[in-house]
């Protein structure tokens, strides 16, 4: 479970911002309670908790930021390749889901490629790794 890793990509890939408890508008005059959850650049609810969208761990969270990316990088493709346990004894230890970010456009130039026990956290990883590559 890697809390730090779920912030970066909220805050930085998907481009929420997380809204917490408390008054908004406090000594304003406006009382209306905080709304606590996940927003967008337009002010809208991305995810209604913070304690729950976990992109490194759930595979329906992951995939909103494969389609992120997608959508934010419309020349590029992902790859998920999953191995037997079995299949490279070398790389034991390091994990079985083997994730790729690449773009077609200019030859197939991979931005990342990493590898990780799960899914989700190989989706993730990557996706942080390719993000920085372009930024």
């Amino acid at each position: 479970m890697d809390r730090g890793l779920d912030k970066w990509i909220a805050e930085n890939v998907m481009e929420w911002q997380k809204v917490g408890y408390g008054a908004i508008g406090h000594g304003h005059g406006i009382h209306e309670p905080a709304k606590y959850g996940w927003y967008d650049k337009t002010g809208g609810m991305a995810h209604p908790d913070v304690k729950i969208w976990h992109p490194s761990e759930s595979i329906l969270d992951a995939f909103q930021v494969v389609e992120k990316m997608m959508e934010k990088f419309p020349d590029w493709f992902c790859t998920i390749d999953i191995f037997s346990q079995n299949y490279n004894k070398e790389d034991k230890g390091k994990g079985h889901c083997v994730v790729t970010f690449q773009e077609s456009a200019e030859g197939y130039t991979i931005y990342s490629c990493e590898q990780a026990e799960t899914i989700p956290l190989a989706i993730c990883l990557a996706a942080k790794k390719a993000f920085k590559e372009v930024e």
